[in-house]
């Protein structure tokens, strides 16, 4: 009986502390779709959004938008070669994302979007063995752990004309 009891009294603290360590893990939701609008001169630009879902703040938030190509390894023929090249983006690095604030309707300031620079995604996506890849690296406000974030985008059909939905959506409209 002394042994269950202090079996039972070492693992409550261990579980507590599991149960910290996965409430203090950065919360991201990345949206599985990209918009497609027009700018002042006509031409198409590509926007990503996301989400923190955090109870709390995330710091040194990092994004990178990769064009991943496969192609068939020559000297293997069951191996495959993968090539990355990173595209622009107009915002890539965010020094804080604040939480969601439930008593704040109005404004959604643990929402974001950011732009593709000067490329044409559609035209990616349309190629054969290749997609796009959305990282997104963040640190939480309060343990300070990393956690890496990424959604790929394999056609060119999660491509949709128009804007996000304001506020914790991901929808585009």
């Amino acid at each position: 009986m002394y042994f269950i009891n202090m079996l039972i009294t070492a693992l409550i603290p261990v579980l507590l502390a599991f149960l910290i360590f996965l409430v203090s893990r950065p919360k991201i939701e990345i949206a599985k779709c990209i918009a497609k609008q027009k700018d002042e001169s006509g031409n198409d630009f590509y926007k990503f959004k996301f989400i923190n879902k955090s109870l709390f703040v995330a710091y040194d938030v990092r994004l990178e938008l990769s064009v991943i190509t496969e192609e068939e390894a020559q000297a293997n023929q069951e191996g495959v070669n993968v090539n990355s090249k990173t595209i622009n983006l107009t915002k890539h690095r965010y020094l804080y994302l604040d939480r969601k604030n439930f008593r704040q309707k109005r404004y959604a300031d643990n929402c974001f979007t950011t732009r593709v620079v000067n490329h044409n995604v559609e035209e990616v996506l349309k190629k054969p063995n290749s997609y796009l890849v959305l990282r997104i690296i963040a640190r939480h406000g309060f343990s300070n752990l990393n956690r890496v974030f990424h959604v790929k985008y394999k056609t060119a059909q999660c491509i949709r004309e128009g804007n996000f939905v304001f506020g914790d959506k991901i929808e585009i409209i």
